[in-house]
């Protein structure tokens, strides 16, 4: 009984690793398609589906309504760091004046 049981666990684990490297784009791109799905419900449209994986480890967002492309400078208005919010006064330092205390 041993050496049969042996040979099903030896055979279930061919099975597994055989078939993970033929399963593994399909799961990847359905679960691409999924988080792609929950952002559309928050109105955050995206094109290409690989991009995903880049936002999920993305640290910084630098964000701006406008004067980033028609002035060509960034202003910080608000910081979140170490999981605090740091409201910069004015807002109307450019970018790399100010040093948080």
């Amino acid at each position: 009984f041993k050496n049969v049981l042996d040979h099903f666990i030896i055979g279930f684990l061919i099975i597994i690793i055989a078939n993970v490297p033929q399963g593994l784009p399909a799961m990847v791109i359905s679960q691409l398609a999924i988080i792609g799905r929950r952002l559309a419900s928050k109105n955050v449209y995206v094109k290409k589906l690989d991009i995903i994986d880049e936002l999920g480890a993305t640290t910084v967002v630098a964000t701006d309504k406008s004067g980033t492309i028609t002035k060509n400078s960034m202003v910080l208005t608000n910081l979140w760091y170490s999981r605090k919010h740091q409201s910069i006064l004015k807002g109307c330092y450019p970018l790399g004046k100010q040093t948080l205390s």
